[in-house]
């Protein structure tokens, strides 16, 4: 326990080697023969990989958050195992020690482990402290499968290029260029997932209502949200949705009970909740969508109503209704003034939205309509949607650098007439229960609103003075006067027969649209309801990830066609064709647009520190140089001026008539001076005794 690994050879019994490097004791140590590296671990919170050889430490194994109590290399392959005292399994890739999984015992105290050993004949792990825990390796029972258990949600991650996909208990990370399962993290039974605006981050929410941030690279546990007021969870049920709003660095979360959560996100300890907004809804909330330039939250619940929040303040700016079945997905129309719901029935309505004189307002309204559907069971209905703009010119901005600030802190600007002139297709992407996808330009539609009713594009964004706004905020009362109201009753009164109601009087919809629009696109993607649909852009090629019930996660083109699939066995067992678009090239000029951008502000602010320090030192006043300190006066002056550390002094030339020699200050004009030769009796004088005039 002195902190130190030695190495002694066993034929002789002399010490070989110190290996220095641990704070604290090290328990146990676990050597490759194939990669020749020894790895060590102990009471320190971190792994070391050590090269014997030389007496050097290769790296540390980060994420574990209590002390060591084993280290073990599984023989043939390259895995090494490490666990901790609190029960925390994970398994690291030896080749590139990336942890591929981190695991812990079901419904079992294994708080206090005191060690672990593998038993390779059994591919067996057995823990051992207060009792003893056996751990079988899993065996891959749906190698065609992406998981074993339905897929709510898959998204892609533009900065390592990588696919995560949440079911179950686990979070998957792929390699989104070759489609192979990279790593593995587990935790308890996930409900909702997002990432933050860094892509460094993921959040996760579960059925008993809490929320966690863990490292995107090696799956650490960072922070939670958790408050007093909800029994230290973010909710007191189910987590259902979370958006994160990249402008603000908050998470939105709805839950099943019916409220609607803000939290700060950029505190590195711990999430803060900013408002909590309740009383909107009687159902649970099934969806939920933020437009940051409306500045506003949308709610879906299957109480059948969309309720509008003000994302500053909290409030309630307005009520949808007219769905007669739960609403299943919303998704904000920007840069419009409107939103897009579904609900179970099969319709897809669009609402106007603030600053519309017809907010609140179902404009239009059109039903789904899937050929591949059985005509014996249910009506089809979208489940998951989102959009795309495809504009003339396709290749889009340059991104922004990972280390620039999100777009809010540059004001961005707003859309305005000439950015929408550019648009070519407004697309609605929506996956359905019975596992097809549709593809619907709305383009004409949104021209004939804008032409016919003035539902023009949002030019200035509606400002949001204080995003870190506390507030806790009850509509209860307010929801109850509005049920109040004629509009609500005669919405009451409805035939039972009606699938979607319009109040008489209101004089909607503004628009009237087939029953069944005709698709852009369509096609059948899976064999189960698809739960999640995102459209990734990289320059000109656009795609989309869906993740469905029938347990797979896979890639299309807008067209329909099949790039592939993700599966979670060998991909030469599944023999599944597999192709994601990614330029290489495009990504690569970004980065140097993006570097050159930086490097250009580096330079700015390194000149404005170099004026300031000239500035700073031509008002100190100047000292005086000692006579004996130089021949003569004429380089005194730049002595004393500011020189950078390249800057050479200029060669000064002697006047006429004038000698800078070092003899001529010792004699007459134009002698010189000669050194006597140095003999015995000379031997160890000083050298200006040798000088003499001639």
């Amino acid at each position: 326990m002195d902190k130190t690994v030695r190495l002694w050879d066993v034929n002789t019994g002399k010490h070989k080697q110190q290996l220095d490097g641990h704070l604290k004791g090290v328990r146990s140590l676990a050597y490759s023969a194939e990669y020749r590296f020894l790895v060590s671990a102990g009471f320190d919170f971190d792994a070391f990989v050590w090269n014997p050889y030389v007496d050097q430490l290769i790296l540390r194994l980060h994420g574990h958050q209590n002390s060591l109590c084993g280290v073990e290399i599984i023989p043939d392959t390259p895995q090494i195992i490490t666990a901790d005292i609190g029960g925390v399994f994970k398994v690291w890739d030896i080749r590139n020690f990336a942890c591929m999984q981190t695991f812990t015992a079901e419904n079992a105290n294994m708080s206090d482990i005191k060690s672990f050993v593998s038993v390779t004949s059994h591919k067996r792990l057995v823990a051992g402290g207060k009792r003893m825990t056996l751990f079988d390796y899993e065996k891959l029972r749906n190698p065609k499968l992406t998981d074993d258990f339905p897929v709510f949600q898959a998204l892609f991650n533009p900065i390592s290029l990588t696919f995560i996909t949440a079911a179950g208990t686990d979070i998957k990370i792929w390699d989104a260029n070759l489609g192979k399962l990279l790593r593995i993290y587990n935790s308890t039974d996930l409900t909702a997932m997002c990432l933050d605006n860094r892509s460094r981050k993921f959040i996760v929410g579960d059925h008993d209502g809490n929320i966690k941030v863990y490292d995107y690279l090696n799956g650490m546990y960072m922070k939670c949200f958790a408050y007093p007021d909800t029994d230290n969870k973010a909710h007191v049920a189910e987590v259902s949705r979370l958006y994160y709003c990249n402008e603000y660095r908050t998470v939105i979360s709805t839950s099943w009970d019916t409220s609607v959560c803000i939290h700060d996100e950029s505190d590195p300890d711990r999430g803060i909740l900013l408002r909590r907004m309740t009383g909107g809804h009687t159902g649970d909330i099934t969806s939920v969508a933020f437009s940051y330039n409306l500045s506003l939250i949308a709610t879906g619940s299957l109480d059948c109503t969309v309720q509008i929040w003000d994302y500053e303040f909290g409030r309630l700016d307005a009520t949808c209704v007219g769905h007669t079945s739960g609403v299943a997905g919303i998704v904000f129309l920007d840069p419009y003034p409107l939103l897009a719901s579904c609900d179970l029935g099969g319709n897809i309505a669009i609402w106007a939205m603030r600053p519309s004189k017809y907010k609140g307002k179902c404009v239009c309204r059109f039903r789904l309509h899937n050929p591949w559907a059985s005509k014996l069971v249910s009506n089809p209905h979208l489940v998951a949607v989102t959009t795309h703009i495809q504009r003339t010119d396709t290749k889009p901005p340059p991104p922004f650098a990972p280390c620039d600030p999100p777009p809010a802190a540059s004001a961005p600007t707003p859309p305005s007439m000439s950015a929408t002139a550019s648009i070519e297709a407004y697309y609605l992407v929506g996956g359905d229960d019975k596992g097809g996808l549709s593809v619907w330009n709305l383009l004409p539609v949104l021209k004939r609103l804008e032409t016919e009713f003035q539902i023009l594009p949002v030019e200035k964004r509606v400002d949001c003075a204080n995003p870190q706004r506390n507030l806790r905020v009850h509509a209860t009362e307010l929801v109850k006067k509005n049920r109040e109201g004629v509009e609500w009753q005669a919405y009451v009164n409805r035939e039972p027969q009606c699938t979607f109601y319009f109040e008489p009087q209101s004089m909607m919809p503004l628009i009237h649209l087939p029953t069944t629009l005709d698709s852009a696109y369509q096609w059948q993607a899976h064999s189960d309801a698809v739960y999640s649909v995102q459209v990734i852009v990289d320059n000109a090629s656009v795609t989309l990830l869906t993740a469905s019930y029938d347990r797979l996660v896979k890639v299309w083109t807008l067209t329909g066609g099949c790039l592939g699939s993700l599966t979670q066995g060998d991909m030469e067992l599944s023999r599944q064709p597999y192709s994601f678009p990614i330029d290489y090239p495009s990504r690569e000029l970004d980065k140097l647009r993006n570097a050159k951008a930086v490097i250009k502000e580096a330079r700015h602010m390194q000149q404005e520190e170099d004026r300031r320090s000239v500035l700073a030192t031509k008002k100190k006043p100047a000292a005086k140089v000692p006579v004996e300190a130089t021949a003569d006066d004429d380089g005194a002056e730049y002595l004393f001026e500011p020189t950078t550390a390249t800057t050479l002094p200029p060669i000064q030339k002697a006047p006429r008539g004038q000698m800078t020699s070092f003899w001529a200050s010792r004699g007459r004009k134009g002698a010189k001076n000669r050194v006597k030769p140095v003999d015995q009796k000379h031997a160890g004088r000083s050298f200006r005794s040798l000088l003499k005039k001639g």
